[in-house]
Parts: C-alpha cells; structure tokens; sequence
C-alpha cells in the first residue's frame, strides 16, 4: 500500500491515481527481489511500519540498471506531490529504451525449462523418500497410507488462499484492500482440523477433488519441501479475519458516524441559509411596499402642485385683469382731472382775451378784433389738442408701464412655480435615493449577519468533526493495540510452544542416548551405577542448558515485545501528531477562507455602494441638466414676450406719435386756412409753423426711440446677466456634486 492509502484508513485523507504509481513500483521490486518489502513481518504490522518508514529499496542496487532503478526511485517517492504523472512517466528513459517482447519471451522460455528441471529432480528425491518411508512401515500400514494418499474425498486440501480486505473503503475514494503482494505473505488455513497439503497442491487457489489444480502464478505443481516452507510462513487466518472484522466494523460505524453528522451540518447550514432566504424576501417584499408608497405620496405632490399652479395661475390672470381696470379707472381719474384743470385754465385765458378785447376794443378795428379773436381760438384749440395728445401720450406711457409691472410679477410667479416645481423633484430624488441606500445598507447588513452567523457554525461544526476524528482515531488506536497485544501474545505464544518443542525433541533424544548407552552397559552393577551417573550428568547439563535457553528465550521475548510496544507507540504518536497538525491546518484554512469571504463581501459592498453613489450623482446630474433647459426655455421665453411686447410697445408709439402729429399738420392748416379767409395768412409763416410741429415730431420721435431702445438693451442686458448666474450656479452644483457635496436645492428638500 502506497503511505497515503494507509493514513486514508478513516476515509479522511483521499488519494488519486499516484498510488497506483507506487503499486508499480512495488510489483516492480518485488519482481526483481522475488519478495514484496515486509514480507517477512506480519500484515497487520506491516501496514503500521509503511507510513513510518522510507522508502523501500533494493538489496542489491549494483544488480540493476541505473534506469530501472531511477525508475522506481520516482514511483516510490514517499509524498505523492513529488511522484509525477503516468504521462511523464512514459517518457523515462526505462520505458522509452525498452526492447522488444522477444527478450520477454525468451526470458519466460529459460524460466519453465529451468522450473521443469528442477520439479522432475523433486519429484525424483520425493519418490526416494517415500519409497524408504514405505519399506520401513509395515505393509498394512503402507496399504491404509496408500489408499488414504488417493483418495481425493478424504485427502485434507490446502485451503483458498485468499486474505479479506483489512478495511473496507470509508468513501468512494477509500484505501484498497492490501493483496497478497502487499503483505508478502501466503495465508493458508491452520484451523483445528486443517492437515498438511498432498504433494502437487496448487501454491494459490485449490478446490477439493482437484489437488493438482494450476495457480494464478504458475503450472508448477508444489513439491513437499516447497509446502513445508509455506506452512513455515502460514499466519493464523481466523484471528485474522477475526482482527479484519473488527476493523470493518469499527471502521463502518466511524463512517455512519461521520456521515450522521455530515447530514447534521449539512441541515444547520441549510437552516441558515433558509432563514437569510426569508429575511432577503421580506427585505424585497417590504422594498417594494416601500417604493409603492413613495410612488403614490410623489404622485399626489405632484397633482397637488399642478392644481395649486393652476390654481395661482388662473388667480393671477383675474388679479392682472383687476388691477388693470383699476389702473385704468385711476387713469381716467387724473384724466379727468387733468382736463377740469385745463378746462380751468382755457376758461381764465378766454376771459383774459375777452378782456384783452374789452381794453383794446377802441383803438382796433372789427376786422382786428375778428382776427385776434380768431387767433386766440386757434391758439387755444392748439393747446387742447396738445393737451389731448400729452394725455394720451402718459396714460399709454403708464399703461405700458403697468404691463410690464405685471408681466414682470407673472414671471416671478412662473419663476417661482418652476423652482417649487424643481424643489419637489429634488425631494422626490432624494427620497427615491433614501429609499434606494437604506435598501442597499439594509442587504449589505443582512449579508454580514449571514456570514456572522455561518462563520461561527462552520467553526462550531469544524470543532464537532475533529472531536469526532479524534475520538474516531483513540478507538482505532484502541483497538489496534488490543489486535497488536492479541497478535504479540499468539506469536510469542507459538514461539513458546516451538521452544518447548525444541527441548523436548533434546529431551527425546538424551532418552535415546541413554537407552543405548544403556544396552551398551548392560544389566551390570557395574554399567548400571555407570548408566545412573551418566544419566545424572546428562539431566544437569540438559537443565543447565534449558535455563539458559530460557532465560535467552525470555530476554528475547522482552526485547521483542518492548521493540513492538515502542513500535506501536511511536505509530501512534505520529498519528496523533498528524491529526493535530491536520486539525491545526484546517481550523488555519477555515480561518482563511473566512477572512478572504469577508474581505471579498466587504469589497463587494464599497463596489456596490460607489456604484449606486455614482448613480444617484448622476441622476442629480442629468435633473440639474434637465432643470437647467426649463429654465433656460423659461427665460427664453419670458425674454420673447418681453421682447414682442417691447416691439409692440414702440410699434404702438410710433402710431401714436405719427397720429398726433397728422392731427397738428391738420389743425395748422385748418388754421392757415382760416386766417387766408380773413386775409391775414402769410405764406412764410405757414411754413414756418409746419417746420417747427415738423422738427417738434422728428425730435420727439427720436428722444421716444432712444429710451425704447435704451430700455430694449437693459433688458437684453439683464436677461443675459440672468442667463449667466443660472449657467454659474449649474457649474457650481455640478461641481458639488463631483465632490459628493449635495447642491444648495438637494440640502433645501
């Protein structure tokens, strides 16, 4: 057995197909030495002493190649890490340099030709002995001998040579049973009962009624000095077998053992691993219900908003039309008063002129009269329509002016609505956001409580196992001390019994000393008293002799039995201590994995949460782009109307400045007409009068396009400012949000 099958007996430590490499390189040895290593120690032994000791080697090395024996140097390497591969061991020297199978041919022909020859010498020397055996017995004797020597129903048979596996496998990767090959001995049966095998019985197999049945080895049939040398190496095959049955059961109840509680760590893990199952679905069910909510209460904000916007808006447009008209009717009001005061003063002047008239009435003439008072009508008719026209031109100013108060004031609301709006959004994304890491914290806990939990019951059940394989491994220690104790005290108890044989053989042989040297001395006083001295001297050198052999056969036995205790002892030490450093080495192993598991969830979990902070800045990110264009197409916008209205403004202006200006043409001529009736017009005033309302126009015309236009550019201006803060505070909460800085509306929500 290679060294790892033999410490594989618990079914703890699986080997592979190495060993086999080493069963090569046993059979191989053994092919060259004629015997397996150990064959001389008994089994049970012998499989103690293989872990423990190097390496077997050749007796001889100068016998054989240096191939062959680098060879099996590499199959016997004691640790199966070092032992290479059937593949690498094809492309040795030993095997690529083989010749061919003629050599082995020729070889096996010289090997029967020579087995051939000496079975016939053997069976010669067999027949002369037999035949003087015969002739000294008597011929009834040899007669009942004879037909007892044939008779195949009563001839005792060598038993079936064959040795029960020394321990079933523990595991489907369990030790094989050692063959005859690995214990280098032949069991044949020594029951009470069993007698010597006839000559020409099979070395292996042997069936009653067929003593001459060929073995699995070779046709050769077994002379008697070859069965005498077999029954010198017989083992006791029932206390064997009995040895062999205690170790399957032994070994078969550490298994169900093992396995009981196998399927028990098997069930608490599976305990374990349900119950982080349920929590992980009640995590995703009550996540889902969570998300359900939030969904629902951001639905109504958002509902709520829009119908309150609305609502504003609506409210808005009515309080706009309000105080238009109450604008308007305060317009009406100054009007009115404005016209009563010029009224007023229209009056004070006609009665002035009347006056004026009254004074100057004598030193004039009717037709200068007519005319002056024509003139003062026409003065005072050009003051009304400048009055008209001054008036019409502040309320359309004032007017204007309350437009774009309230256009102003709508698009602070539509300002405000769109920030209340974003405001909302931020906190529905930072909920959302809540919701999502309290999920993530919540899962990456409940991960961590898995592994704090089945970090503890690995190690619980770990600590379980190697309880179990250490009581495992003092019941087998047990047990084989008490087989090694049975095995020591029959094998002493045989030599015992072949000492005692010995001395009674010398014993037998002194009495037949003394019966001759008795007949030699005769019946005299003489030979008698002769005999009686020497048979006195005989009785105490043999007693001499036989306390000395006994006490040498004692010391023998003692040294014997201390060298197997300390055998044993020293096997069952380096068990032990194997055990312990296997122990040490898992409980390190188990250690390890442990912390690389929690190592590799702990990475896990900052990926997962550097991944969901990237996520969520980038949701920010893309709201703050998305709120940025609203209120980009918001300005936008609010900057056309105010544009279109600016534009209608100055469109209506220059209607209004043009039509005034019509209406003084008009009146001027009206007036010149009237005055070319009376005969007091001159044509150089006329055109005067026109170039003066004319260049009056143009300068009013142009002071009005340069404030509209000057208004026109701060506005421009202002927007553009406007445009440039909301392009800053984006880059600004962008750049918070790169340095994980929640912006100003995020801290607001």
């Amino acid at each position: 057995m290679a060294p790892e099958v033999v410490a594989n007996k618990t079914g703890n430590q699986p080997y592979e197909f190495k060993a086999d490499l080493w069963s090569l390189g046993i059979t191989l040895l053994e092919l060259a030495e004629m015997n397996p290593p150990l064959h001389e120690i008994h089994p049970m032994k012998a499989l103690m002493m293989i872990p423990m000791r190097d390496p077997p080697t050749f007796t001889h090395p100068d016998k054989w190649s240096k191939e062959f024996r680098d060879f099996i140097t590499i199959c016997l390497a004691k640790s199966p890490e070092k032992r290479k591969t059937a593949e690498e061991m094809m492309q040795h020297p030993f095997i690529t340099s083989c010749k061919s199978k003629q050599v082995l041919i020729d070889l096996i022909q010289k090997r029967k030709k020579a087995e051939d020859a000496d079975r016939a010498a053997d069976e010669e020397e067999d027949t002369d002995t037999d035949s003087d055996e015969e002739n000294a017995s008597g011929t009834e004797d040899k007669n009942s001998n004879s037909k007892q020597k044939m008779d195949p129903l009563t001839s005792p048979v060598t038993p079936r040579v064959s040795t029960p596996e020394l321990s079933p496998p523990a595991s489907p990767a369990g030790p094989r049973a050692p063959t005859q090959r690995d214990r280098g001995s032949t069991s044949s049966g020594d029951r009470p009962g069993s007698a010597e095998a006839p000559k020409g019985t099979a070395r292996g197999t042997a069936r009653p009624g067929n003593p001459n049945r060929p073995t699995y080895r070779t046709n050769k049939k077994l002379t008697k000095k070859e069965i005498k040398m077999m029954e010198a190496q017989i083992i006791s095959r029932q206390l064997l077998k009995e040895q062999l049955k205690e170790i399957r059961a032994n070994q078969t109840r550490q298994v169900s053992d093992m396995e009981r509680q196998t399927k028990q760590h098997a069930r608490d893990l599976e305990a374990a691993q349900a119950k982080f199952e349920a929590a992980k679905a009640t995590q995703i069910r009550s996540h889902a219900k969570e998300q359900e909510r939030i969904k629902s209460r951001q639905k109504t904000d958002v509902e709520n908003l829009t119908r309150n916007q609305t609502t504003q808006r609506k409210d808005s447009v009515k309080s706009s039309q309000t105080v238009m008209k109450q604008h308007v009717k305060n317009l009406e009001k100054e009007s009115s008063r404005h016209k009563k005061e010029h009224s007023d003063l229209i009056k004070n002047l006609q009665k002035e002129h009347k006056a004026h008239i009254k004074t100057q009435g004598k030193s004039l003439s009717k037709k200068d009269q007519k005319v002056m008072t024509l003139e003062h009508n026409q003065s005072v008719e050009w003051q009304d329509l400048l009055f008209e026209q001054n008036q019409n031109q502040i309320q359309f100013n004032e007017q204007f002016e309350k437009h774009t108060t309230l256009q102003d004031e709508n698009a602070r609301a539509e300002r405000d609505m769109l920030e209340k709006s974003h405001l909302l959004a931020w906190e529905h994304l930072v909920q959302n956001q809540k919701a999502t890491s309290a999920d993530l914290r919540l899962t990456h806990s409940q991960q961590m409580d898995y592994l704090n939990l089945k970090a503890p019951l690995e190690e619980k059940q770990l600590q379980e196992k190697q309880e179990l394989q250490k009581i495992q491994l003092k019941e087998t220690l047990q047990l084989e001390n008490t087989q090694q104790g049975v095995l020591l005290a029959a094998e002493m108890k045989n030599q015992l019994k072949e000492h005692r044989k010995e001395q009674t053989k010398v014993r037998e042989e002194s009495k037949v000393n003394l019966q001759k040297l008795s007949r030699q001395l005769g019946t005299s006083k003489e030979g008698k008293a002769s005999l009686k001295v020497k048979s006195q001297e005989e009785t105490q050198r043999m007693n001499e002799r036989f306390q000395r052999e006994n006490k040498e056969f004692e010391e023998k036995q003692a040294k014997q039995k201390a060298e197997e205790t300390e055998m044993i002892q020293k096997h069952q030490a380096a068990k032990l201590q194997q055990q312990i450093t296997e122990h040490g080495e898992q409980r390190e192993e188990l250690k390890k994995q442990h912390e690389e598991m929690f190592k590799k969830v702990k990475e896990e979990i900052q990926i997962s949460e550097a991944e969901l902070e990237e996520k969520h800045r980038l949701e920010q990110k893309e709201l703050l782009a998305a709120q940025h264009v609203e209120r980009s197409n918001l300005n936008v916008n609010l900057m056309k109307q105010k544009e279109a209205s600016f534009q209608d403004h100055m469109n209506e202006q220059t209607k209004l400045l043009d039509a005034q200006y019509a209406a003084q043409v008009e009146m001027k001529q009206k007036h010149f007409k009237e005055l070319e009736s009376e005969g007091s017009a001159k044509k150089s005033e006329q055109g005067g009068e026109l170039e003066n309302v004319k260049k009056t126009h143009e300068e009013k015309s142009k002071n009005l396009q340069d404030k509209l236009q000057g208004d026109f550019e701060a506005l421009k201006s202002k927007l553009k400012d406007e445009f440039h803060l909301a392009e800053e505070h984006l880059a600004k909460e962008k750049a918070a949000l790169e340095n994980r800085i929640l912006p100003f509306n995020l801290s607001m929500a």
